[in-house]
């Protein structure tokens, strides 16, 4: 199964691009999952439901705290385990693990994989640098993050038998990683220019194969049919309106325009695009390359709901 990331709950504030954050408050609302008992007395920022049923929750972090609790319930909302991480939690899910990433409060973060069969923990990383985005493939997870003193890109390849770090260049953000077939690919954004950007294929040892220069500035990263999505940024304006359709196979490139949008999220065959200031969700078909459905309030929030649940 492809990486499956967390909900943000807490949607108030926003946090750095790359987090999956949506808008909508469904806090409430999870007492259809969970008996409000359950978790009636603490407030949780993050949320997963893995492919085996249960539910997992972080703890709404603390500014200055080291640690956050991660709380996984079954079905019935029976607590079955009480996790402590250190840092500022993101949870992804993949076959047979569910990965907790960290944000630490120093210049490191802590990476914890988690077996979803017997919930313990199989292994544990610390990496340098702020923590962005993380994928995987067989035993091994592929981890990059940025060091701000230094103004590098680095890749981190970890399994149990090694902890490989490779220079990915100055003057560059990563802001998204997928494996497809055989091969890795990242996507940057140039620093200095706002506007630019790059993608890299890389074989699973980190060994360069390929890099196309960008002329956005990638935002967030997508996979769908052989096609890898990038969601352009202009950060000197501070405007996000194209999709680049990159074909692994060939190599060609289709560029969309989108409306402007506050935040995406894959859903199937579609990506969500959502406009605070509208207040609409938009339906982009893959298939079609063009939207298909525009939802406003109070519709919208009422399928967003629904679509965040099923989704789950």
């Amino acid at each position: 199964m492809e990486k499956r990331m967390s909900i943000l709950l807490e949607s108030d504030k926003n946090r750095e691009a790359g987090q999956i954050k949506w808008p909508v408050r469904f806090i409430y609302d999870l007492s259809r999952h969970i008996p409000y008992a359950a978790y009636g007395q603490l407030t949780f920022e993050q949320f997963l439901i893995d492919s085996e049923g249960r539910y997992w929750f972080s703890e709404k972090a603390v500014d200055g705290k080291e640690t956050t609790q991660i709380f996984i319930f079954d079905a019935k909302g029976a607590i079955l385990k009480k996790l402590v991480v250190q840092g500022k939690p993101v949870l992804y899910e993949f076959e047979r693990w569910v990965i907790i990433a960290c944000e630490g409060i120093e210049a490191s973060s802590h990476i914890y994989k988690f077996s979803k069969q017997t919930l313990s923990l199989e292994d544990q990383w610390t990496v340098d640098g702020f923590l962005w985005d993380l994928d995987g493939a067989g035993e091994a997870l592929f981890i990059t993050s940025y060091l701000t003193d230094i103004n590098e890109a680095v890749l981190y390849i970890v399994d149990r038998n090694r902890k490989k770090a490779l220079d990915l260049g100055t003057g560059l953000f990563p802001t998204g990683i997928t494996c497809c077939g055989k091969a890795l690919y990242i996507s940057f954004s140039d620093i200095q220019t706002g506007c630019k950007g790059k993608l890299i294929k890389l074989d699973w040892e980190g060994h360069l194969l390929e890099e196309s220069p960008l002329d956005i500035a990638p935002r967030q990263m997508f996979l769908y049919d052989g096609h890898i999505i990038l969601h352009g940024l202009d950060m000197a304006k501070g405007s996000a309106n194209q999709l680049v359709y990159y074909n692994v196979q060939t190599g060609e490139r289709q560029i969309y325009k989108i409306p402007k949008a506050s935040d995406l999220r894959p859903h199937g065959k579609h990506i969500l695009l959502h406009n605070r200031e509208k207040q609409s969700i938009i339906y982009w078909s893959h298939e079609k390359r063009k939207i298909i459905r525009v939802l406003h309030m109070p519709a919208m929030k009422k399928e967003f709901d629904a679509m965040t649940y099923r989704s789950l």
